[in-house]
């Protein structure tokens, strides 16, 4: 049984809460439980929990996982931008015409 919704209300969340186990992570790989927002403490936001039908297993705090994703969209974009510079300098010493290279590329990025 699963929780229907994919933030659970205060009616539908169960009363036990562990700590997060290798075993929580299978069952979630599995689709045995959902990732679910679920109340913290008065002075948080919430919490990222693993949840079944009959408990949660407490991930992390939502703001710790709202700055490590941003954190890895700074990886992606900087991971991204180097990718694009060395194929960028490959091509443009592969052919002996930079103005053509920069106007192609432009016309490419505005489609």
């Amino acid at each position: 049984p699963r929780l229907s919704s994919p933030v659970a209300s205060a009616a539908q969340q169960p009363q036990k809460v562990v700590s997060l186990t290798p075993a929580s992570a299978v069952a979630f790989a599995r689709g045995e439980m959902q990732l679910v927002s679920v109340p913290c403490d008065a002075d948080s936001d919430g919490c990222l929990a693993f949840c079944d039908a009959e408990e949660c297993a407490v991930v992390a705090p939502s703001g710790v996982v709202q700055r490590l994703k941003v954190g890895g969209y700074f990886a992606l974009w900087f991971l991204l931008s180097v990718g694009y510079s060395i194929t960028n300098k490959r091509v443009t010493n592969a052919l002996p015409c930079p103005w053509s290279v920069a106007t192609a590329t432009v016309v490419v990025g505005s489609l």
